[in-house]
């Protein structure tokens, strides 16, 4: 669909027969229409779709995570290649609008890749600091602890006294001694804060002129946010700080990698939040784990498709694991002990990483316990099947051995995996370990890593207040269609879907995604004023805020007319400092709606905090989005992997145990006819991904590919226990 709304038809490409070559593909499919690009970035492989109106072409290469330009060079070429077109230069003039998400930001964070801040707080806020979990998954703040400075004074009143010039110089000097890279500032006073961040980095712009402190750059806290949670707007300006420089030197790059190809519009990256926008109105704590959270949005797009209240989505990657979860149709989100505060209600979709992946490395410990992960193998030299070079074994390389993969066939044929060099890694480093055969070996890894994630999947849907058999399962990721009836059964859940652009969803998700800008004002309104106080106050702010969102918006090609806004107001109560965030009817505050908007504030405060009347309740912040529609994948378009037709079918043994092996029937996803009904087990085999459909299901694969199996619940299971074993129903 264009932005416009018009709809336009395109004739569908048919999959490349062997013996023909692209350019006989691009002719059956022809040009009327450009496309829109996916491309999202994991540690292990990056994934790509290339869309358009009733089309989808799905890409996998290996991940360069010393360059990230080179990975997403290589996706558009081998894009170039598979739809025919004769350069890049020429694709790229097909394309209308091109989006990114990575896991980097989260990747520098956990690696400690950044740069070595030096921190300047006011008097008595370093301890607090250095203890907060406001940083993603609780990880402690990334700046050394004597790289942080206090500076003023308290009064007996416990009042701050700001530094003098003299004391920020000497702090400053220290610090920079010490070797710090960039300075930031972060004070906590309420009424004045930017002016004395603003004060301190005018005392060191003096003291320390241009030519003197070199490149070591001064940041504030107010430069990112003007927020008053004071532990939210310093993490987060020592988040950004810490790994922008890194982020926007990778993203900068595939930019202009991208202009010298001729590609005229902006490079969007991918915001956790579900938005994106281009590289210089993106922070990096926007894009902590975009590809994961983008594809928690897309399974919200599939849950709406197919009438669906209650998921968790499973995603299985080369590195890790990421559950969500809907809940009655919408998102549910983390708190912000989770998160760096990127939603204006501090959550964040993501809620559990489990460092298991495809790539994940197997050890035993001195008391035979498996343990998988969080260390990963990556692309290269990826598991020890792969051949070339690596020697410890995964999980991939177990799924090999129990019979999940086809040797010849892994990514559509495009590597060959060895058997044998995975036979002899677990041999030597697993199963002696065990004192078990190594396939025996192989079957206990894939029931350990089953264990662990289904055991963070009840956890999950504890938490939420989710019943199990009343909750669906997603599995997605490149491994999600191998362990997601296994998952389905620990979990306790009856049901679960495969899509056919599981193994791509995180870039699935992303092409769902708008142009989207957030834009905060501190308030300090009583919601106990008067009717006409409250909206002219509200409304003054907001205008504002729209004359700042249609100037970025015009400089990304969209016109005022274009741009629709959604208001969100944080509120407090004096009698027991509980904050909530409440979602405004309309952008705009009218004396008419006062009533209406008074009566929902109430009623969001009242079952956690019965004393808020209107008088203890103040508005302290407002947050307005502006969003811009740009082209969106059709969720009903059938999906093609960048691969020849499957060469075989017929059958796949697969091993259940004790010697025992059972023969499955292969089934070609792509060119099976649909809708295809299987009781019993079977695979699904695509290019891009293989599904395991365990015996004792109930499969339906529908018009669009997506698979829905129905498991017989399994009663008692326990949060310890381990998934069973296939077995002969």
């Amino acid at each position: 669909m264009r932005a416009n709304g018009e709809k336009r038809s395109f004739p569908r490409i048919n999959r490349q027969a062997p013996g023909t070559t692209a350019d006989d593909g691009r002719e059956r499919m022809g040009h009327a229409g450009k496309f829109s690009v996916d491309v999202d970035i994991g540690g292990t492989f990056t994934d790509a779709i290339l869309s358009r109106s009733g089309f989808a072409k799905l890409i996998k290469v290996d991940t360069t995570p010393h360059d990230l330009t080179l990975c997403f060079r290589t996706a558009l070429e081998k894009a170039m290649e598979k739809l025919g077109f004769h350069s890049l230069r020429h694709l790229l003039s097909h394309v209308r609008v091109i989006r990114l998400s990575t896991s980097l930001s989260t990747n520098i964070l956990l690696e400690r890749r950044g740069l070595r801040i030096g921190l300047i707080l006011e008097k008595e806020r370093r301890d607090a600091f250095l203890r907060q979990e406001v940083f993603p998954w609780g990880a402690a703040p990334p700046v050394e602890s004597g790289m942080v400075l206090e500076v003023g004074s308290r009064k007996p009143n416990a009042q701050w006294v700001p530094p003098s010039a003299g004391e920020i110089r000497k702090a400053a000097h220290r610090l920079i001694r010490q070797g710090a890279d960039v300075l930031v500032i972060s004070f906590n006073d309420s009424q004045s804060f930017m002016h004395e961040e603003q004060r301190a980095k005018a005392f060191i712009d003096q003291f320390y002129a241009n030519h003197f402190i070199g490149s070591i750059p001064v940041v504030t806290g107010a430069q990112l946010s003007r927020s008053t949670d004071y532990a939210s707007r310093t993490g987060r300006i020592v988040f950004n700080t810490y790994a922008h420089g890194a982020v926007a030197n990778q993203f900068l790059e595939i930019e202009d990698y991208l202009r010298h190809n001729g590609y005229a519009p902006p490079l969007l990256l991918v915001h956790s939040d579900g938005g994106s926008s281009r590289a210089s109105k993106t922070t990096a704590e926007q894009t902590i784990s975009s590809g994961a959270s983008a594809g928690i949005f897309g399974a919200q797009r599939f849950s709406a498709m197919y009438g669906l209240k209650n998921v968790v989505t499973v995603d299985i990657g080369g590195t890790s694991t990421e559950i969500g979860v809907i809940k009655e149709g919408r998102i549910a989100l983390t708190d912000a002990g989770q998160s760096d505060g990127a939603f204006a209600g501090g959550g964040f979709p993501v809620a559990v990483t489990v460092g298991i992946g495809g790539g994940s490395i197997i050890t035993v410990d001195q008391n035979r316990r498996i343990e998988l992960g969080p260390g990963s193998v990556g692309a290269f030299p990826g598991p020890v099947s792969y051949g070339l070079g690596g020697s410890e074994a995964t999980l991939t390389d177990a799924l090999l051995l129990l019979g999940y993969f086809d040797e010849s066939y892994y990514l559509g044929g495009e590597r060959q995996l060895n058997r044998s060099f995975a036979e002899a890694a677990f041999g030597d480093r697993i199963a002696s370990r065990l004192d078990l055969s190594y396939m025996e070996a192989a079957l206990a890894v894939k029931q350990e890593a089953v264990s662990r994630i289904a055991r963070e999947v009840r956890r999950v849907l504890s938490r939420f207040g989710l019943p199990p058999l009343e909750t669906v399962l997603f599995a997605v990721g490149g491994c999600g269609g191998c362990l997601g009836c296994d998952l389905c059964d620990a979990s306790g859940l009856g049901e679960l879907y495969v899509f056919r652009q599981g193994s791509v969803f995180g870039a699935y998700g992303s092409s769902g995604m708008d142009v989207e800008h957030r834009y905060e004002q501190n308030l300090d309104i009583s919601l106990g004023a008067s009717a006409t106080d409250v909206p002219e106050k509200i409304n003054a702010s907001v205008l504002t805020l729209q004359r700042k969102a249609f100037q970025d918006m015009a400089a990304e090609g969209f016109q005022p007319d274009g741009v629709h806004f959604c208001l969100q107001a944080v509120l407090e109560s004096s009698s027991s400092g509980v904050r909530k965030v409440y979602d405004c009817p309309s952008p705009f505050l009218w004396p008419g709606e006062w009533k209406s908007f008074r009566k929902g504030i109430l009623r969001l405060f009242e079952p956690d905090d019965p004393r808020a009347g209107a008088n203890h309740l103040t508005i302290r912040e407002i947050f307005l989005t502006a969003t811009a529609r740009v082209p969106h994948a059709d969720t009903d378009a059938p999906a093609c992997a960048a691969a020849p037709i499957p060469t075989g079918g017929g059958k796949r043994s697969l091993y259940s145990g004790d010697g025992r092996w059972i023969d499955l029937s292969v089934y070609d996803r792509d060119s099976v006819r649909k809708p295809l009904e299987v009781s019993g087990a079977c695979v699904l085999e695509s290019p891009d991904t293989t599904v395991i459909i365990t015996p004792g299901s109930e499969m339906v694969l529908d018009k669009h590919g997506n698979a829905k199996i129905r498991r017989p619940v399994i009663k008692d299971q326990t949060m310890e226990s381990s998934p069973p074993s296939l077995s002969q129903p």
